[in-house]
């Protein structure tokens, strides 16, 4: 896991540093996860702006690998879908274009 443009970017791979599987994870932070090279499963937290904290099970097993929700945080009178978090770039005084989110 690494962040990118200020965006969480979360990548398995083998131990020979080959991409195995890239998440597809939305506009917000990985927050923890958890795992063991014994085991064929993991587990991971995301958590962003208008996502409470939702922790996700990611099951590996014979290179194929499966993602399920595991657990959602639910805050009451709350509907994310209600909400947009967009990722834009703006330009600064020198030019560089700075990540930010609205």
């Amino acid at each position: 896991c690494y962040m990118h443009d200020v965006k969480n970017i979360m990548q398995l791979r083998n131990f020979s540093g080959e991409l195995v599987h890239k998440f597809d994870l939305k506009i917000g932070s990985v927050v923890g996860f958890s795992g063991d090279i014994r085991h064929n499963e993991m587990f991971y937290k995301f958590s962003s702006q208008i996502t409470p904290g939702t922790i996700y099970h990611v099951s590996v097993e014979n290179s194929s690998i499966s993602q399920k929700l595991h657990l959602q945080t639910e805050v009451n009178n709350f509907n994310p879908d209600d909400f947009k978090v967009e990722q834009v770039f703006y330009p600064s005084k020198d030019g560089i274009m700075v990540p930010m989110f609205i």
